[in-house]
């Protein structure tokens, strides 16, 4: 019988497609109090935005996908900025300061910025790492939110 091999991880990350992201514990900038992606657990799905702070590119990524906000809500989908430190943002942000987040879900060759979007049981599906900010259009994230949206399993 043949060994069954570990799904190769998404591109710029440390997971496969489908695995769970790990539970680490983040701070949110806002409250103070702990997160983690298990509180959205079969409730929303996600999108985790790793971001460089208080940079131009990733800024107005946010800030176009903010303009999104309707279809964002629609698809019954949360935005969360990973930031090192406190910056201002449309969306929530949580805090790493120590790192932990980035490396367990991006690897320690994970770049930043990236984004991860993760099914309504915070199972990873897409990751779209943008090395030099070369960002996925806001609507192709959009799309993907609307199909998860719509997915009955």
């Amino acid at each position: 019988m043949d060994k069954l091999e570990d799904p190769a991880p998404l591109v710029g990350t440390a997971l496969a497609a489908d695995q769970l992201l790990p539970d680490v514990a983040l701070t949110d900038a806002q409250s103070g109090e702990e997160w983690r992606p298990s509180q959205l657990r079969q409730r929303s799905a996600l999108v985790l935005c790793f971001m460089h702070a208080n940079c131009r590119p990733c800024t107005r990524l946010l800030s176009r996908l903010a303009d999104w906000e309707e279809d964002i809500r629609w698809a019954d989908t949360q935005v969360r900025v990973v930031l090192p430190v406190r910056a201002d943002s449309p969306f929530p942000v949580l805090l790493d300061r120590q790192g932990h987040a980035q490396q367990q879900m991006l690897g320690p060759d994970g770049q930043i910025p990236t984004l991860l979007i993760a099914n309504r049981y915070t199972a990873i599906v897409q990751a779209h790492p943008a090395a030099g900010h070369a960002f996925p259009d806001p609507e192709r994230i959009i799309a993907t939110l609307r199909v998860l949206a719509c997915d009955c399993s």
